[in-house]
């Protein structure tokens, strides 16, 4: 058993009327009851960048760090949208990590690709 402490925020700004941008971040820490010993702490920061280039394309990229994990990620997808009911998707997932998590020792805090995926998705709608 434990007490956790959970605070987060986020906000939206529409910098113009095609881009969006939403930071957030989310801090947790817990403590064990009875000794108050700590069993973790760290927060994950993430911004959400959307770019509406017209009815039918847009664009999104999602950025994120978790301290948790000391891991990095990006996240692109473009949209486009064939009418109200079927849309094309395609995208990808980049997620980096430390230079010692990737088998290279370095002095420095850098990092390295990790993973790395791309995939594509058609919803259409069929009218019989």
């Amino acid at each position: 058993m434990g007490h956790q402490i959970d605070i987060g925020g986020w906000i939206e700004l529409r910098l113009t009327d095609r881009l969006l941008l939403e930071p957030q971040i989310i801090y947790t820490e817990s403590h064990d009851a009875d000794t108050d010993e700590r069993f973790f702490k760290g927060y994950i920061a993430r911004s959400r960048i959307g770019y509406q280039f017209n009815r039918e394309l847009s664009l999104r990229l999602v950025c994120e760090y978790n301290d948790f994990a000391e891991r990095w990620s990006i996240d692109p997808l473009i949209t486009y949208r064939i009418n109200p009911f079927s849309t094309f998707y395609a995208g990808a997932t980049y997620d980096y990590a430390n230079f010692s998590d990737c088998g290279i020792e370095q002095t420095r805090s850098l990092t390295c690709l990790s993973d790395r995926q791309f995939f594509m998705k058609i919803q259409y709608l069929f009218q019989t």
